[in-house]
């Protein structure tokens, strides 16, 4: 049975955490996560602008399978502009999570107010926001 065959949990998850970053990785060898250039504004000079983001989350709660789902939304608009999926499992809902989904460059077309919201197995878990402002 692959992870996607397998039932959904039917616990939900809580998010803790959801940091936008320029970079976030795992150490391989400790398992740290490490996130570079924390930020929740973006000073732009044109648009649209073409940017690479990174979503840190932590999850706690969790146990069984799960479709994770990450979007982001033009909140002026409520539009989706892109997101990201995957597919996770958790053992234990005693130990908590981190997940980093690396976004590929994806456009802004103006400035304002976005979020990153946070899906799991079609529930809202949360969301964490960035602000888009025109520079001089």
């Amino acid at each position: 049975m692959t992870q996607r065959d397998k039932p959904q949990s039917q616990i939900v998850p809580i998010l803790a955490a959801a940091l936008v970053c320029d970079v976030a990785c795992v150490d391989p060898n400790s398992g740290k996560h490490t996130l570079i250039g924390i930020f929740d504004v973006i000073h732009v000079r044109n648009f649209p602008s073409r940017r690479h983001i990174s979503v840190y989350l932590k999850i706690t709660n969790a146990e069984g399978a799960y479709e994770f789902d990450v979007r982001f939304v033009q909140v002026a608009t409520n539009k989706i502009l892109v997101g990201a999926k995957g597919n996770f499992e958790v053992k234990s809902r005693v130990i908590p999570m981190g997940l980093y989904i690396p976004f590929p460059p994806f456009d802004i077309p103006s400035d304002g107010r976005y979020e990153f919201q946070v899906w799991a197995n079609t529930i809202y878990l949360g969301s964490t926001c960035i602000d888009v402002e025109k520079s001089a």
